[in-house]
């Protein structure tokens, strides 16, 4: 029997072990990976317009895919840039907003708040819209710019929102989607 829970706890130690390495090369990839963006792409400077976002079931999580849209202060071209979050615990209608800050100093963005984006990769032919129904990749959402009280996910069709009223949908047909590079809000020391 010790031979038994020898063996159990050398096989324990060593799960333990790799499930380390992986998460420490994993690190270090998108360390570099992050660097590499920087270093090969161009900076650009932008400013915060909206985020739009939509929710669905996906197994057992919650999902909250958002996009942040910004604005390039050089060109003026729009940006969408994606955030996903993962949850079970539940939502907060009223805290979908986009954070920055360093550790647990947080702080939301404002309109017009600014920071720097590289860009180095971008999404061709992800989005359509007809009319109120928005197409993003393989995902179908339903535009309204009434926020509901209950829970429409659970119908066929999720809906998308947008945080800002004097915005519609029809600032994510002139936006650009970003699907690898990094966006960094300017943060106050």
């Amino acid at each position: 029997m010790d031979n038994l829970e020898n063996n159990f706890s050398n096989i324990l130690i060593l799960f333990f072990a790799i499930l380390a390495i992986i998460f420490v090369l994993l690190f270090l990839y998108i360390y570099f990976k992050g660097k590499a963006i920087k270093k090969n792409n161009p900076k650009r400077r932008f400013k915060y317009l909206d985020t739009f976002y939509y929710h669905f079931f996906d197994n057992e999580d919650f999902v909250i895919k958002a996009y942040i849209i910004v604005s390039d202060v050089d060109s003026s071209i729009i940006y969408a840039i994606p955030r996903t979050s993962f949850t079970n615990v539940g939502y907060d209608w009223g805290t979908n907003s986009v954070l920055k800050g360093k550790g647990l100093n947080l702080k939301k963005v404002k309109y017009g708040d600014q920071g720097s984006l590289w860009i180095d990769k971008e999404e061709k032919k992800f989005y359509k819209r007809t009319e109120n129904v928005v197409k993003f990749g393989r995902h179908m959402v339903l535009y309204t710019k009434e926020k509901d009280k209950g829970f429409l996910y659970l119908t066929n069709m999720p809906r998308l929102y947008n945080i800002d009223n004097s915005n519609d949908v029809s600032l994510l047909d002139k936006a650009v989607f970003v699907a690898v590079g990094i966006a960094e809000f300017d943060i106050e020391e």
